[in-house]
């Protein structure tokens, strides 16, 4: 029984570039074994997509080149049982299929190994294992105590997989990858030939420096470079696109041209929650079932977790990549305004209900709640990501004044804010200042004054005359204006709860008289390809919605989108009717097998269902 150990392990390994951009330290680390190496356990980890297989790939391949004798194992692929994992090492070592060794012979057959050369085993995705993980760490001492290094890899966190008070924690040396820095990211985008500063930047933000995104994104363009379109004509299914969205194509389905962010379709079930997820900076699985629904999350959790873009947090949160969040936030709103509101009113109800049944206290309710605050559809003008910001806040009492103060992570003052507390429960703001040259300082200053309003029965805001932005925002939390430089919010003890409902409400329009005729009058103009709809839709549009979403949109989204009833109840009937023109009344009812009582009491249940989901 001789193993063939010079030539073992990953049959055809990628192809690796000349240099690993950003990993130098690991690299010299593991490269240089066994020249300088005291025997030990490694365990390389980080988050998904940030190229720990694509350096020990790289590794391996040195390593074996080199002719020292090195095995690479697959924790997904190499099995949950030791009689699997025997079965794994035996054809590692190439023994022939008539031997049927025991574990304790193979490794008996590693150590003489390591007496003549010392070995290098590599164990990918190791976290993935997840039962006899103690029997194969001891086998993994035993072999260390002969002079092999183990190198595990995976993505949990080592002090999940070995709790404090193991014993093996203390043989383990922990390497932690993390995202490229701004440098390394931009060196590697150059390296595979992106030079546009514009598209350069704009990568290295919504990819987060995650060198599988990177790879990904480089790839893309490349391709995009050799179809010769001009960028007008890039498109995917039906909707035209500009850079930011092919850039958030390649990150999300990588060499793929599928993605439009058709939240809710049934073939874009991923998609569904990625968008979903786009809502909110932080979520966690409870959150995120609620809003996209808990079946289909049960269903794809593993998978939307592993993907290379959600961050992971102690304590089961998550997020999505700032910068990627917004750009993902901002197409979904384009294309699916209707669905992106249901969303939010979800969200927002699932927030607000935790902090009536006092799960969430009072002081901390402002926070997830604020970003739902719209005086129109497609307008969060609290939805501000405060990032790497310094913010400093001193409450009032009643002989000292407080203050907030905003600055930028230079140190530059971006936003300030005097406050005065004359008597208990008693608030006065003034001296409100603000850099007019950011857009979004007097929003997270406001903001940030806003979280400390549950202390407070009245609030008093002075402002200088015509501070128009300010009154703006004063108005939309609100405030009653009782002077041309005076504004007061009314709060008290039982009515806080009360003003949180009434500012996360959906924005009120003015419904028309008979919802389900202007419907159908939209569905009609829809079906002659003509925009000149019902006199009332334009009233009721212009009440609640930004110039950024189109009735047209939001019409076609509720149509997609909604509950219009099962089988040739629903949406069957009116888009077969009035979208593909497939024929009258009386022959879709055949085409459908239902009677024409049952097709026109269908077919008037759809268009209510609708009016009810366009103009509720």
């Amino acid at each position: 029984m001789t193993p063939n150990i010079k030539n073992i392990g990953i049959r055809d390994p990628i192809e690796v570039p000349e240099d690993l951009v950003g990993r130098d330290d690991p690299w010299n680390l593991l490269s240089s074994w066994p020249k300088h190496h005291t025997p030990a356990i490694l365990y390389l980890w980080g988050p998904a997509g940030i190229g720990k297989t694509f350096l020990m790939r790289h590794v391996f391949q040195y390593v074996s080149e080199r002719g020292d004798p090195v095995l690479w194992s697959a924790g997904d692929e190499a099995g949950q049982s030791e009689l699997a994992w025997t079965q794994h090492v035996g054809r590692l070592l190439e023994l022939g299929l008539d031997e049927n060794p025991s574990m304790d012979a193979l490794v008996g057959l590693l150590t003489a190994q390591c007496a003549a050369a010392p070995l290098l085993w590599i164990v990918d995705d190791f976290d993935q294992v997840k039962i006899n993980r103690e029997w194969l760490m001891s086998t993994f001492l035993e072999l260390v105590g002969h002079g092999a290094m183990v190198v595990l890899v995976g993505r949990t966190s080592p002090l999940q997989l070995w709790p404090a008070q193991s014993y093996t924690r203390g043989c383990i040396q922990v390497i932690e990858l993390g995202d490229l820095d701004s440098d390394a990211a931009r060196s590697l985008l150059v390296s595979r030939g992106l030079t546009d500063p514009t598209v350069l930047t704009r990568t290295i933000e919504m990819s987060h420096g995650r060198p599988q995104l990177l790879s990904a994104i480089s790839d893309g363009l490349s391709l995009l470079e050799e179809t010769a379109l001009p960028t007008s004509q890039w498109a995917f299914m039906a909707n035209p696109v500009d850079t930011a969205g092919y850039l958030i194509e390649q990150i999300c389905h990588p060499g793929s041209r599928r993605l439009m962010w058709r939240a809710g379709h049934p073939t874009d079930r991923i998609d569904t929650i990625i968008a979903a997820a786009s809502v909110t900076p932080m979520f966690n699985r409870d959150w995120l079932a609620r809003v996209a629904g808990r079946t289909l999350v049960n269903d794809l959790w593993d998978e939307f977790i592993a993907l290379p873009f959600v961050h992971p947090y102690r304590g089961g949160y998550y997020d999505l990549f700032p910068r990627l969040r917004e750009e993902i936030a901002e197409t979904v709103q384009k294309v699916r305004p209707w669905m992106w509101e249901h969303w939010t009113r979800t969200a927002a109800e699932h927030y607000l209900g935790r902090v009536q049944a006092g799960v969430t206290p009072r002081q901390h309710a402002w926070g997830p709640l604020s970003r739902f605050v719209r005086p129109h559809l497609g307008e969060a003008v609290f939805n501000v990501d405060d990032g790497e910001l310094l913010v400093e806040c001193q409450l009032p009492s009643p002989n000292i004044e407080g203050f907030v103060r905003l600055a930028e992570p230079r140190g530059t003052h971006m936003a300030s804010a005097v406050l005065r507390s004359p008597a208990p429960r008693r608030l006065l703001v003034e001296g409100t200042w603000w850099d007019a040259g950011n857009p979004q300082a007097l929003a997270h200053l406001v903001s940030h004054v806003a979280d400390q309003f549950h202390l407070y029965d009245d609030v008093e805001w002075t402002v200088q005359s015509r501070e128009t932005s300010l009154d703006s925002l004063l108005e939309i939390l609100q405030f009653q204006r009782v002077s041309d430089t005076q504004w007061h919010l009314k709060l008290g003890q039982s009515k806080f709860l009360e003003w949180l409902e009434v500012l996360v409400s959906p924005p009120a329009g003015h419904p028309p008289r008979d919802p389900v005729a202007v419907v159908q009058s939209v569905l009609r103009a829809l079906r002659e390809g003509i925009e000149d709809y019902d006199g009332e839709v334009t009233t009721y549009w212009n009440s609640v919605s930004t110039t950024r979403v189109s009735f047209r949109a939001w019409f076609l989204d509720a149509l997609n989108s909604a509950d219009l009833g099962d089988r040739a109840g629903g949406k069957t009937v009116v888009v077969l009717y009035y979208l593909d023109r497939r024929g009258t009344h009386e022959e879709l009812a055949e085409m459908l097998h239902v009677s024409r009582a049952t097709y026109f009491r269908n077919h008037r249940d759809a268009l209510e269902r609708l009016a009810k989901a366009v103009f509720d």
